[in-house]
Order: structure tokens, then C-alpha cells, then sequence
């Protein structure tokens, strides 16, 4: 992230006499430091010049005179840079001073030098110090003031924030030094007129800045959607340079803020802002996409997985953290668990995706009217897809990837299991994007994972067109019920296997065992076995011998209690998706009580029947309402991936518009388009 910091003369320097306030020097000196060590790309935009030359001089005022206040700026200059440096040193950064005026930001070939010396500094690691060239400037305050000075340069620079550090009290409805009543705003969504008129700073002794033209400098910022937050001076110890490392974790925003303090309040209203910033992100991404023929979008996929492969060690580092972090079952970290080969398998997903192909502008049928109108019906993207998903990271790939083939931006909230894993998934995918020259924010993960998060996406009308919930029962209950905006049923996964009366009982030993144990903690494993009386007392013993070798538990309904030996089931137990090595088992009279049961307890994911006999085949298939029904193969084909899909960024468990893994063409829906020559009505 690139960063722009401006501080303030006031904040440098003691108001009274103008020379430097040390300790806040050397707080602000390590808070930066340390962003910088977090990999951050920092520019310090720094006052305090003129005012150092004041204290150096021994004035009690600015000289009203523009030699004089030049005077000042070359006298504090030295100062001001010599304590910078000796500073930043004990951090072992590297500072450089570029001094600039209003002719280097006007100028075309002038800006062009400017901003190539910057570039190069930050390629560098060298921690740029910019400040206006008083000392030649030929106006008296050209640019302004250095709160548009630093606006300017996050403009040209194309920064990611611009923080400025004052202690100017605030924007206010009117001015608080006449009237006690005046009210804090801590938010501005606009800048209109209204807003702009509360903006009546007053300056310093040594300092030129005010509201006015921090408003001035957030105009600039909002008008590029580069997020500026303006951290207050208070009084204690919640200082300014206190709050810059929690300013960085939202700066995906756009908009101007003014903090007084972090309240709860004030939190809430700002995750909100930021929610819907990453919305018109997307929205706005769109456009970028939308100009990708197949070849573009395949160009993209590819630089995707070359950059996930490339940041192979990254994602492992982050995927630790989230592991020590985690308190989950070992079944449940296996989830979150992501090797060597996982990876690959990620990067491989998506190559497997290039070669499908493009599901957007295909003509599914066309005709031709009476009158010569010809009305072609054309898919097309869906849109602005956002994903709510728990701790699965290699869902951020799969998502991205089905996505961006099929012509879709999308918004990814993760768990915060996760985060730290599918964050660095992002940044790599996002750098392959970026150096296919489109737009990053085709792809954008949402970094607050508390449930206000989800609940902004659910109520994105306007910006979502559909969301998809991957997780849990009460997940994706909530999203169901709850969401304003198209919402995919995705369901918990209750899959039920019948061993019918006429079977292959080896083959149907086997089939058990991959359903259930091959990886027990997703949603397409087996979670109840119903057996026919007929045979249960025969293959009950052959299937728990073959499932002693794991640690399963057996759930038992009366009757397979008497055969087999485990724990007795409760009603819950042929309700409840375990994701574990859990294995709730029923004994029924026939493949009608079998149809029977499934259809009162299944979540229409997947269920199988494991039968020679053709009949009951036909029959279970025709019966039983969920999105994959087999017939002697186990559950966990029910995958995008194994479906020839690619990958899936989810399982619809409803019939509208999609059911069952949702591939590309579950991604697009369809216009019409019509052509004549002259037809009216």
C-alpha cells in the first residue's frame, strides 16, 4: 500500500517558540517506521520549515514579508531534514528530501521528473520527505498549503491513502469557538456546498493550515477516490500518531473522514462506508471486464496462477498464522489447512478453467419477425458476484477464478479463521491481475470479518447482483433469510447413502468409506447410511471392520445397535452435518422408506443409492429432490472440479436459477438483443 502522511507545523514544533517538539518527533519517526516494516510504501509530507527557521531565529511571529518567511524556510530546512534523518536512521530507513513548487505539479515535463524521482525513491526503500521550495517560490503560499500539497502528490502518485496528521480540532456545523453547542461531524460522505462552509479554520502561530483547507484537500483526494482520514491531536494519551497503525486496515475506502476518536459508534459507521466502497469498487471494476474478449480473460487466469505459484511461500506464512490462530477440530483445521500441493492444485484449478470455454456471448437462440426485427438471446455476466465463506481458502482462488472467466467481478468475505490466508491469495492474484493492465479490484477481499460485514453485503442493493453464502447451516440461513439481493442457496450438505437389499456388498464397503472418510469435513461427504433389513445384519460388521481402521464414530439408530456396536443415535443426529468422522446409520424396511426419509431430513445437496437392481434405481432417482442423485458411486463427485466444471464457487441446493456445483454458465444470465433497420411501432 502506498501511503501519504502529511504532518503539520503544530504538530512538530512547541507553538510558542517554534522549536522542534522532540518526543512527538521521535513518535512519529517510529510509527512510520514501523508502517514501513509492514511493507507499507510511505511519503511523509512535512510543514514545520518556516517555523523551525522562526525558533532557530528567535521570532515570536511568521514574518508577514515573503523574504522573510523565505529566510525562515531555508534556515529550517536544514534543521528539519538534519533531525529526519538522524531519526529515521536509528530505524535504519533511508529518507529524501524533494522540494517542489507550483510549476513542478503544472508543468508536464517538470511533473513527469518529480514523479519519476519518487518511483525510483520508493523502488529504492528510500522514505520520501516532501515539502513546497519556499525558499525560491515566487508567491507567497503557491500550491497553498501543504495540506494540498500532500492531496496533489497522492494524486499524481496514485496513493492508496492520504492521512493528515493535525490538531485542529475538527469539522464542525459552526464555529466552536463562538458557538459551545457546535457539533463534531466525524463523517463526510459529500463535499457540497453546506460542508465546505463549516470549513472556517484558524491557523497557528507557525503553522498556515485550517478546516478550509483540509476540505480544499479532500475535494482533491475524493474527486480520485483516494481515502483521506484526517487523525486528530487529543488530549491524553490517544495522540494522533496513536491511531495511525488502525487507520491502515481500511484504507480500500474512498470518501473523507475526520476522526475524533474510535468509538463504537463511530467504528460501525465507518465498516459500513467501507463496505460500500468495496461494493462500487466492484461496480466500477465491471467495466474493466467487460471490455476482456476470451483471450484477455484467459491472459488474466494465467498471470493468476503464476503469481499464486510465485507467492507460494507468502500464503504458506500467512496460512500458519491462521493454523496457530485456530480453535477449531484437527478435521476442521484440515480445511484450513493448505501444503505444497494444495497450492499447486489452486493454481492448476485455475488453468483447468482457461481451457473451458467462455460461457458470455453465446447466441442460445435466434429469430427473425415478420416485420425484419432480428432478436438474438445472448449470454452475459452477471455482474458484481460477492461471496460470504467460511474457512475454506482455496475458495478464494476457485471463486475468483469462475468469476473472472466468466466475465464477473467479486467481493470475498472470508471467516476470520481464514483471513490471513485468503488475504495473501488475493494479493497474489491481484498482482498477476495488475500486470495484465486491468483493474485489481476485479477481484477484492473484504477485511472485517464481523457479521456487520456480511449484513452490508446481504443489503447491497444496487452493487450486488448475487450473493453466494458457503458455510454453515446457520450462515447460510441467515444470508437466506436476510438478504435484500439475490441470494444462492447453497445448503449444509445432510448426504445420505442407501445400501439396498439387492447390492454389491464389497463395492458398497468402499463406496461407504470414500464418502465418509476420503475428507470428512466437507459438505459432499456422507454424513447418514440407511441399510435394508434384509442385509444390514450381514454388512453392518463387514462396513464397521472396514471403519475401525479410522476414528468414526457410529451413531446407532434401536435396531443397528443390536447388530453393531457404537453410540446411540439421537433425532438430531439424522438432522445434523457433522464434517467429522461421525457417521449416523439407520436400518429401513425397503427403498421407498429409504426415499421416505431422505425426503424429510435431506438439505438437497447429495444422496446416493447402492443397488443392482435397475427398478430401485429408477425409482430413487425419479423420488428423491436433491441437486446430484447417484446410483452406486459415492457422494463426493458432487464437485465442480469432478463435474468437468473447472471448479465450483458453490454447491445450489435450490432449483432457481441454479442447481447443483455452480460452474460458469451458473454465472451468467442473458439479454436480448435486437436489431433492424428503421422498424417503429
Amino acid at each position: 500500500m502506498r501511503v501519504v502522511i502529511k504532518v503539520g507545523t503544530s504538530t512538530l514544533a512547541y507553538e510558542n517558540t517554534g522549536l522542534l517538539h522532540i518526543r512527538r518527533m521521535k513518535q512519529l519517526c517510529e510509527v512510520l517506521s514501523d508502517i514501513k516494516n509492514a511493507g507499507h510504501e510511505v511519503i511523509l509530507v512535512s510543514s514545520g520549515a518556516i517555523g523551525m527557521g522562526m525558533g532557530k531565529l528567535g521570532l515570536d511571529s511568521k514574518p508577514h514579508d515573503l523574504p522573510g518567511k523565505q529566510a525562515c524556510a531555508a534556515i529550517g530546512q536544514c534543521e528539519l531534514m538534519y533531525t529526519y534523518d538522524s531519526l529515521f536512521s536509528q530505524y535504519n530507513h533511508i529518507v529524501g528530501q524533494i522540494l517542489i513548487t507550483k510549476a513542478d505539479v503544472e508543468n508536464e515535463d517538470r511533473k513527469t521528473n518529480f514523479i519519476n524521482t519518487m518511483e525510483h525513491l520508493l523502488k529504492r526503500n528510500v522514505l520520501p520527505i516532501v515539502n513546497e521550495n519556499d525558499t525560491i517560490a515566487t508567491e507567497e503560499i503557491v500550491i497553498g498549503d501543504n495540506d494540498n500539497l500532500g492531496a496533489i502528490l497522492a494524486k499524481n502518485i496514485h496513493a492508496d491513502l492520504y492521512i493528515i496528521l493535525s490538531d485542529i480540532d475538527g469539522l464542525y456545523d459552526d464555529d466552536p469557538h463562538k458557538n459551545e453547542n457546535a457539533k463534531l461531524i466525524p463523517v463526510v460522505y459529500e463535499l457540497d456546498e453546506k460542508i465546505l462552509s463549516f470549513g472556517q479554520g484558524v491557523n497557528s502561530n507557525v503553522g498556515t493550515g485550517g478546516m478550509k483547507t483540509k476540505l480544499e484537500a479532500a475535494k482533491i483526494c475524493m474527486d480520485v477516490e483516494i481515502w483521506m482520514p484526517i487523525a486528530l491531536e487529543s488530549m491524553g494519551n490517544k495522540t494522533l500518531l496513536s491511531m495511525l497503525p488502525g487507520l491502515l486496515h481500511v484504507v480500500e475506502c474512498g470518501g473523507m473522514f475526520i476522526v475524533d476518536e474510535f468509538s463504537s459508534a463511530f467504528h460501525n459507521e465507518l465498516e459500513e462506508l467501507i463496505i460500500h466502497y468495496f461494493m462500487r469498487n466492484a461496480k466500477n471494476a465491471t467495466k474493466s471486464l467487460m471490455l476482456c474478449d476470451e483471450t484477455k480473460k484467459n491472459e488474466i487466469l494465467e498471470a493468476m496462477a503464476q503469481s499464486l505459484l510465485a507467492h507460494k511461500e507468502d500464503i504458506l506464512n500467512a496460512n500458519l498464522i491462521d493454523l496457530e490462530k485456530a480453535m477449531v477440530s484437527d478435521v476442521m483445521k484440515d480445511r484450513l489447512k493448505l501444503n505444497d500441493q494444495r497450492i499447486n492444485d489452486m493454481a492448476q484449478g485455475i488453468l483447468d478453467v482457461v481451457k473451458l470455454p467462455d460461457p458470455t456471448g453465446k447466441v442460445w437462440n435466434e429469430r427473425t419477425l415478420e416485420n425484419g426485427l432480428v432478436i438474438q438471446k445472448v449470454s452475459v455476466p452477471l455482474g458484481v458476484i460477492a461471496i460470504i465463506y467460511e474457512s475454506r481458502p482455496n475458495v478464494t482462488s476457485d471463486a475468483a477464478t469462475l468469476c473472472i472467466k466468466s466475465g464477473n467481478t467479486c467481493i470475498l468475505r472470508i471467516g476470520k479463521e481464514a483471513w490471513n490466508s485468503a488475504n495473501a491469495i488475493v494479493q497474489a492474484l491481484q498482482e498477476g491481475i495488475q500486470k495484465c493492465g486491468v483493474n485489481p479490484n476485479i477481484v477484492q477481499l473484504i477485511q472485517d470479518t464481523t457479521h456487520q460485514s456480511a449484513n452490508e453485503l446481504m443489503e447491497g442493493v444496487g452493487y450486488i447482483d448475487l450473493l453466494i453464502p458457503r458455510g454453515g447451516k446457520n450462515l447460510i440461513s441467515r444470508c437466506v433469510e436476510h438478504a435484500k439481493v439475490p441470494c444462492i442457496q447453497t445448503g449444509t450438505g445432510i448426504c445420505h447413502i442407501y445400501v439396498d437389499d439387492e447390492v454389491n456388498q464389497d463395492m458398497a464397503v468402499k463406496i461407504i468409506e470414500n464418502a465418509k472418510c476420503s475428507r470428512p469435513s466437507v459438505c459432499n461427504a456422507e454424513e447418514v447410511l440407511l441399510v435394508n433389513s434384509k442385509v444390514a445384519n450381514d454388512f453392518l460388521p463387514k462396513l464397521k471392520k472396514q471403519l475401525d481402521t479410522y476414528p468414526v464414530e457410529l451413531r446407532l439408530d434401536d435396531r443397528s445397535q443390536k447388530i453393531i456396536e457404537g453410540t446411540k443415535a439421537t433425532a438430531e443426529d439424522f438432522d445434523t452435518e457433522f464434517l467429522d468422522y461421525i457417521l449416523a446409520i439407520k436400518i429401513v424396511d425397503s427403498v421407498e422408506e429409504a426415499i421416505e426419509h431422505i425426503s424429510k431430513h435431506s438439505t438437497k445437496h447429495s444422496e446416493s443409492i447402492l443397488t443392482t437392481n435397475k427398478e430401485h434405481a429408477r425409482l430413487f432417482t425419479q423420488s428423491i429432490d436433491s441437486a446430484a442423485v447417484y446410483v452406486n458411486c459415492s457422494t463426493r463427485f458432487t464437485d465442480g472440479g469432478q463435474f468437468g466444471l473447472g471448479c465450483e464457487i458453490g454447491i445450489s441446493t435450490q432449483k432457481l436459477h441454479a442447481r447443483g456445483p455452480m460452474g460458469l454458465e451458473e454465472l451468467t444470465t442473458y439479454k436480448y438483443i435486437v436489431q433492424g433497420d428503421g422498424q417503429i411501432r
